[in-house]
């Protein structure tokens, strides 16, 4: 089928080289027959694929029937505007480049040093806060997300199988590598990951604050990551109600392995709902979806995601050192 590339996909970021990626289009998921998960699906949907790999999707809602459910919107509609109020402040000063599926988000956590770090600097491969944010906004940050990973852990426990016992055991290997930190986690259930990014996208954000992309995030996969299962969060806020609503190229398509196959389609951004995608970035090919209509979109809206994850590098490092703390002594 006819199809374009990601700008970032074609000429790569200042440091780093990066292949074609594909936009997908409605015109792809209309050839493809993706099954869509939107509003009027249940709060839980469950996608077996062929090759016997579980999907799972979840819509927190206010009136949902589960109590996590309602637990974690009802904590989401008080933390959003500290989310954004930080997103906002901190705007473009912190933004990195997506050489991946392209764009620009805002990344917290522990990354790992490279042989080239002086000693003198810091301890060479051992794993440290990353320098595009400073101390107090790393941590102004994690305990925002805090609370909401540990809700969404809550949700996956009681609704994805085993998906939260695997996740346990991660933390088990150096919980001291968990990011946002256990101390942030203030619930029954917690979640490994040792990094995160939030990213927006939407036309009522101010250009001045974020930068208004025009491309949509393109077809990929995260091959940087450890293969293990892991969630998506997203939110939409503002719009005409005050409670989110449509925003053009927020549907994400998510595929069973890495070159395609079985798919299916979810809308992100739904007014006064919490959707949380459960997957496997490293081996399933995701993508948004570029929106044939305009009258899709509500102009006041915009959509907040929130990805976390553990790299290859700081899990390898975790299972030499069980018990160490990562570096955290940054400006």
């Amino acid at each position: 089928m006819p199809h374009y590339h990601h700008p970032l996909g074609i000429h790569g970021t200042a440091t780093r080289k990066a292949r074609p990626r594909v936009q997908l289009t409605d015109g792809h998921a209309d050839k493809l027959k993706l099954p869509v998960i939107d509003e009027h699906s249940p709060d839980l949907t469950k996608v077996v694929f062929p090759n016997g790999r579980v999907n799972y999707v979840l819509m927190a809602r206010r009136e949902s029937e589960c109590q996590a459910f309602r637990s974690l919107h009802t904590y989401m509609v008080a933390k959003q505007p500290y989310l954004d109020e930080f997103l906002t402040k901190v705007g473009k000063k912190r933004l990195l480049k997506d050489d991946l599926g392209g764009g620009r988000y805002i990344a917290s956590g522990f990354g790992t040093m490279g042989k080239n770090v002086s000693p003198v600097v810091r301890p060479p491969n051992q794993p440290a806060l990353r320098l595009c944010l400073k101390h107090s906004e790393h941590l102004e940050l994690a305990r925002i997300a805090g609370g909401i990973f540990s809700k969404i852990a809550v949700c996956i426990d009681k609704h994805c199988d085993n998906v939260y016992g695997d996740n346990q055991k991660l933390m088990k290997l150096n919980p001291n590598m968990a990011w946002p930190p256990l101390k942030f986690q203030e619930s029954e259930c917690n979640w490994m990951s040792s990094q995160f990014i939030v990213r927006r996208w939407g036309p009522a954000l101010a250009e001045a604050e974020w930068p208004l992309e025009k491309e949509i995030v393109a077809a990929h996969t995260d091959q940087g990551d450890l293969d293990c299962t892991m969630f998506n969060c997203y939110t939409s806020s503002g719009g005409n109600l005050g409670k989110g609503g449509p925003v053009k190229g927020t549907d994400l398509a998510v595929f069973e392995k890495e070159t395609g196959g079985s798919g299916f389609r979810v809308k992100t951004c739904i007014e006064d709902t919490v959707v949380i995608v459960v997957m496997n970035s490293k081996r399933q090919l995701h993508s948004c979806i570029k929106s044939r209509d305009s009258n899709v979109e509500d102009g006041a809206a915009w959509s907040t995601r929130i990805i976390p994850y553990v790299t290859l590098g700081v899990h390898n490092w975790m299972t030499r050192h069980p018990y160490d703390i990562p570096f955290t002594d940054i400006p």
